[in-house]
């Protein structure tokens, strides 16, 4: 008498596993590879956002603290946008596409409880010029200078 064996022919769950990984360390290499400039700049948008909010917030919380008072060594106009930093004279700011900012307001005194110092945009700003820029209407909107990937980068409240 001989003996029936079935062989089920197939894949195993270790080798579907491998190939899985395999395929998912390549589409991460090709998707990495394919625009890194575009991914850089992406990240570097991310930074402009977060940088944002913490100075939007830093002013929010001084104004709280301060009944309403605006940091800074000067009460920015209505509808005049501001850079954000120590420096003087003219400053084109590509966000507002034809605004020229001939003021700078400093903040890094005023906010310096609220943030350990006044960030600086990720492709090149300084204390002088931080790359951010406010405007007080009816909200105060902070707002990077320079996004990348036709960004609009603002935050507002």
């Amino acid at each position: 008498m001989k003996k029936m064996t079935k062989y089920i022919k197939g894949f195993t769950l270790v080798e579907l596993l491998v190939v899985i990984g395999i395929i998912t360390i390549v589409a991460a290499i090709v998707f990495v590879t394919l625009e890194p400039a575009k991914r850089f700049g992406d990240a570097r948008n991310a930074r402009r956002w977060s940088e944002s909010v913490s100075i939007l917030n830093a002013i929010i919380k001084y104004q709280v603290d301060n009944n309403s008072a605006f940091p800074g060594s000067i009460y920015p106009e209505w509808g005049k946008p501001y850079t954000i930093g120590t420096g003087s004279g003219a400053v084109s700011c590509s966000s507002p596409a034809t605004t020229t900012q001939a003021t700078y307001i400093d903040l890094a005194t005023s906010t310096v409880n609220y943030l350990a110092q006044i960030p600086t945009d990720p492709s090149g700003g300084t204390a002088a010029n931080t790359g951010y820029y406010l405007v007080r209407t009816a909200v105060i909107r902070v707002a990077a200078c320079s996004p990348e990937n036709s960004a609009s980068i603002f935050v507002a409240r």
